[in-house]
């Protein structure tokens, strides 16, 4: 093995006050859904006031997972952080 790399997205510096202000606003939930693999998924929520994490979504799972919240009463918020979403 010649090199090895890694490479990993930076959070954006106000995303913890944001979620935050979000929780403070009476969010009970907050999800993430991630194209990422599970294990970064969870590593970028260790940093964050999320309550759940769902890692190697598709956009049209994503799109599922909103849909079955929605079937099961639940209010959707979704907020995307790329053209995928």
């Amino acid at each position: 093995m010649l090199a090895v790399f890694g490479i990993k997205d930076r959070l954006r510096p106000e995303s913890k006050a944001a979620l935050l202000k979000l929780k403070q606003l009476g969010i009970k939930k907050l999800v993430m859904l991630s194209g990422d693999n599970q294990e970064t998924a969870k590593q970028i929520v260790a940093e964050l006031p999320i309550d759940e994490v769902h890692g190697q979504m598709l956009p049209a799972d994503k799109a599922q997972f909103v849909k079955n919240e929605q079937a099961n009463g639940h209010h959707i918020a979704f907020i995307g952080d790329g053209v995928n979403d």
